[in-house]
C-alpha cells in the first residue's frame, strides 16, 4: 500500500487551511501531530473527499483519489475514524456493525466482538447509552468492517479517560502488529509515539518536519520546540 499526497491545498470559503501539504505513507504506521488549528482534521477530510481540494494530488497505489466523492474514496479501500466518533444515537452496537460490514476480508462481526469484548457485552445497547470509550470502539470497529487497505484515525483518544486511552492504544498497537496500514492523527503525543514508527509534524497547513518516533521520544527539547509539549518519561 502506498499513499502519496503532493502539494495539497484545501479552502473553506476564502480561507486556505492547507498550504501545499505533502506526505507519503507505506505499510508502516505514521502519526500526524501538531497544535490545535494547524489543519490536521482538514488534511483527513481532504483525503476522504469531505473537504474541497483546490490544488494538489492524492494517489493510492497510483490511483488518483483527489476529486472523488467520499463514498468512492471509501470504495477504494480508505476508512476514516472521524474525530468525535459520530455514531447514530438511536442504533444499537450490533446495528452499527451490520450497517458497516462490507467488502471481502477477514473483518466480520464475530472478529470485532473477539477484538472488543466490551462491545460483545453491549451489543444491544444504543449509541446514546455508551460511554465515550465504548463509542470510540464502535467507531474503530465500523471502519475495520469495511476491510480497508488504509485506516485514517482522527484524534481517537480525544476526551477519553486515561484508562480508556490505554485500551485504545492497545487496540491500535494490535492492528499495527497485524499489518494494517494506519495514518494516526493524534493530539496526544504519548499515544502517537506508542503507536507509530514515524511522526510528521504539521504547522500552519504544511508538514514542517518528519522524524522517527524513537528520535522524538528521546528528545524533550525537540518535542517542546515543535509542539510546545513534552512527554513524561
Amino acid at each position: 500500500m502506498q499513499l502519496e499526497i503532493q502539494n495539497l491545498e484545501v479552502h473553506y470559503g476564502r480561507v486556505r487551511v492547507l498550504h501545499g501539504a505533502s506526505l507519503t505513507l507505506g505499510d508502516k504506521p505514521l502519526a500526524v501531530v501538531g497544535r490545535n488549528g494547524m489543519g490536521k482534521t482538514t488534511f483527513c477530510h481532504g483525503i476522504m473527499g469531505l473537504a474541497s481540494v483546490t490544488a494538489g494530488t492524492i494517489t493510492l497505489d497510483g490511483l488518483p483519489l483527489h476529486g472523488l466523492a467520499p463514498h468512492r474514496v471509501a470504495a477504494h479501500g480508505v476508512a476514516l475514524v472521524p474525530q468525535g466518533r459520530r455514531l447514530f444515537q438511536s442504533l444499537t452496537v450490533d446495528e452499527h456493525l451490520k450497517l458497516a460490514h462490507r467488502g471481502k476480508g477477514s473483518w466480520n462481526r464475530e472478529r470485532i466482538y473477539d477484538t472488543f469484548p466490551r462491545l460483545a457485552e453491549r451489543r444491544q445497547n444504543l449509541g446514546a447509552e455508551l460511554s465515550g470509550g465504548e463509542q470510540q470502539m464502535v467507531a474503530i470497529a465500523r471502519a475495520l468492517l469495511s476491510n480497508p487497505r488504509l485506516i485514517i484515525m482522527d484524534e481517537p483518544t480525544e476526551g477519553l479517560a486515561p484508562v480508556m486511552v490505554e485500551q485504545v492504544v492497545k487496540v491500535l498497537q494490535k492492528l499495527v502488529q497485524e499489518g494494517n496500514a494506519l495514518l494516526l492523527v493524534e493530539q496526544n503525543l504519548g499515544v502517537a509515539l506508542a503507536v507509530a514508527d514515524e511522526v510528521a509534524v504539521m504547522l500552519n497547513g504544511v508538514f514542517e518536519r518528519r522524524v522517527t518516533a524513537d528520535v522524538l521520544r528521546r528528545d524533550p527539547e525537540l518535542q517542546q520546540r515543535l509542539l510546545g509539549v513534552a512527554t513524561q518519561g
